[in-house]
């Protein structure tokens, strides 16, 4: 036996190093030694398999949620393209969807009288010029034909117009309409958007009596 200190040799029953006094270890004592070692090794060999078994679980986990993911994925690819088709199929009939219409005045040299969604006066009213608000499911140029009806009348006056439209949300003035076309008076008015035989959209709209009046009017009924 040698001595674990020096590295000796150490004399069989003797208690201490010959070399360098260091006490031997007592058989009891290299048992209490082992017995240590085999404890802590047991518990890093338990250690390592419960944190095998927690990776294990949060690897089983992940995979899982990675499933449930690409499975949504793909599910919301599905209804994109669904939707996609179903635009496309409503494109045919309506390239553009009309939210608005707005009604403005100008001269006839082109220049604004009234601005769109302002009051029109009877006596102002020359050329009315329509602007459409749309959300364009299709670009590319469209025919439009622009019906008006005058006050408790069913005939109407017709414009076409070819017009470039873009996808997407936007704006557009259309062609003006009056002049010595029409004899403007006060009432309500219709106007209608008209697209392959197919009325997009409908707005009424009215033309008061004269500016001059209807300041008056005003004023007498704020005396009253």
């Amino acid at each position: 036996m040698r001595c674990t200190n020096c590295g000796q040799e150490i004399e069989v029953g003797s208690r201490y190093c010959q070399s360098c006094g260091k006490k031997v270890p007592t058989a009891e004592l290299l048992k209490k030694i082992l017995l240590a070692w085999l404890v802590v090794t047991i518990l890093c060999i338990v250690a390592i398999i419960v944190l095998a078994n927690i990776l294990s679980n949060r690897n089983r986990d992940f995979m899982e949620y990675a499933v449930r993911f690409e499975k949504q994925l793909t599910e919301k690819r599905s209804i994109i393209q669904s939707l996609e088709a179903l635009k496309d199929s409503v494109a045919k009939v309506y390239p553009i969807i009309i939210d608005d219409i707005k009604i403005a005045n100008t001269n006839s040299d082109g220049s604004m009288e009234t601005d769109y969604g302002g009051v029109l006066y009877v006596d102002k009213v020359m050329f009315l010029k329509p602007k459409i608000y749309f959300m364009g499911l299709s670009s590319g140029i469209h025919t439009l034909q622009i019906r008006w009806y005058p006050p408790f009348e069913s005939h109407f006056y017709s414009q076409m117009g070819d017009f470039n439209f873009s996808e997407g949300g936007g704006e557009i003035a259309l062609d003006r309409f009056g002049g010595d076309e029409i004899s403007w008076s006060p009432g309500y008015y219709r106007i209608e958007i008209w697209y392959n035989g197919v009325c997009l959209k409908t707005k009424s709209f009215k033309i008061v009596g004269a500016q001059k009046v209807e300041l008056q009017a005003q004023h007498c009924a704020s005396l009253i």
